[in-house]
């Protein structure tokens, strides 16, 4: 599942999705979330169990790397 947050919200919003899957019991489904996202932001969303962070400026190399990683 991929997420786009450009509000600065992403904390509390990637927080509540996170619970919402677990609550239904979905909690394997990996989630990608990306865009304005400050680095000392990152490892919290790891922490809740976000696969991988993409922010805005990183290169679309690096993304695509990062997802086939993450899909393998």
């Amino acid at each position: 599942m991929g997420l786009s947050i450009l509000s600065g919200s992403h904390k509390e919003l990637v927080a509540d999705v996170m619970e919402q899957l677990r609550a239904l019991k979905a909690g394997s489904v990996k989630v990608f979330v990306g865009g304005t996202i400050p680095g000392e932001d990152q490892p919290h969303l790891r922490e809740l169990g976000v696969a991988a962070v993409f922010t805005a400026d990183m290169p679309l190399d690096k993304v695509v790397a990062e997802l086939a990683r993450n899909l393998a």
